[in-house]
């Protein structure tokens, strides 16, 4: 069964995020999620860089961006909900296949936002992925049944709880759980650490569910750049 390949690049400028992008595709990723301030957790992009990426890979590459305009938790004000809607437009105008995107109240889902922002992701022509902030839900079960209810195209977890320093093969038992409850509904985006070995370890496990890929960043870079050799050494582990 064949598995996607995601890979989060940087991009807080043209020229790096231009050299990230070109790298990961090259390397044979199947998805860009394109993220501003790396060191925050991963911010919203400029749509201009957005734009420029679209540009610059082949359209089989999809090119998402994050939607998030702040650091912190994930429960947004007003103000910045304002923020969001207007970021989903302009990423639809900058050639975005996807959005990355969500919010919480407490520590479940907020509902009536998130199908807000899914419903303005779909009518905009874009695939909605939830972030990781599922992994900040009390109930990551219920939070898929909901997304799953609203539409949502992709969820991002490690099966392991949001601030921790354990990564997806921590959460491999949790992860399976969720592959099966979403039952090929949803793609679940693997992500929290994956690297060759990670990847080797978890396959056993999820390899048999539909609808899972795998999402990358620390272990496909040097010296602070996305490396093309690194993303085709993951995408031949996937594929082993």
């Amino acid at each position: 069964m064949s598995h996607e390949l995601e890979i989060c690049i940087a991009c807080d400028s043209l020229k790096s995020s231009l050299r990230n992008a070109r790298a990961a595709a090259l390397g044979g990723a199947n998805r860009l999620e394109c993220c501003a301030s790396m060191d925050h957790g991963g911010l919203t992009p400029d749509p201009q860089i957005i734009e420029a990426i679209r540009n610059a890979v082949p359209p089989d590459v999809a090119v998402l961006a994050m939607v998030r305009p702040r650091e912190g938790n994930f429960e947004w004000t007003p103000a910045e909900v304002d923020i969001m809607r207007q970021a989903i437009s302009d990423m639809a105008t900058a050639g975005a296949n996807g959005i990355v995107s969500g919010g919480l109240q407490g520590n479940k889902l907020d509902t009536a936002l998130t199908g807000e922002l899914i419903s303005r992701t779909r009518d905009a022509g874009m695939a909605f992925t939830y972030h990781r902030a599922v992994d900040a839900t009390v109930d990551r079960m219920q939070a898929l049944t909901t997304l799953i209810a609203l539409g949502c195209h992709r969820v991002l977890s490690a099966g392991t709880p949001w601030g921790s320093a354990m990564g997806a093969t921590d959460g491999i038992e949790e992860l399976e759980r969720m592959a099966a409850h979403h039952q090929g509904r949803m793609d679940l985006v693997v992500g929290g650490g994956i690297s060759v070995a990670g990847v080797r370890l978890l396959l056993p496990v999820l390899k048999h569910y539909n609808n899972i890929s795998f999402h990358a960043y620390a272990s496909v870079m040097t010296d602070g750049y996305t490396d093309a050799g690194r993303v085709a050494a993951l995408r031949d582990a996937l594929n082993a």
